[in-house]
């Protein structure tokens, strides 16, 4: 476990040297943030999976928003 978590590390590392560089070097500060972010999210759902925590599923929190919108359109249809 401890050798996957260090791969990821060193892959992330790798990627941010390969990508972030040049981003940095032409002053692509906006890119930058949102590929240093982008690649934030896919290193915290990779340790999630190493450590075998539930991934939270997005079509959840879809539903949670959207049933109490259903529920007033069907009474508005009855």
């Amino acid at each position: 476990m401890i050798l996957a978590i260090m791969a990821i590390f060193v892959v992330v590392g790798v990627i941010a040297l390969l990508v972030g560089m040049p981003l940095f070097r032409f002053q692509m500060y906006r890119e930058l943030t949102v590929v240093g972010l982008i690649t934030m999210l896919g290193m915290a759902v990779s340790l999630i999976q190493i450590f075998d925590l539930p991934v939270p599923n997005p079509t959840h929190v879809i539903g949670l928003i959207f049933e109490p919108v259903v529920k007033i359109m069907q009474t508005m249809l009855k």
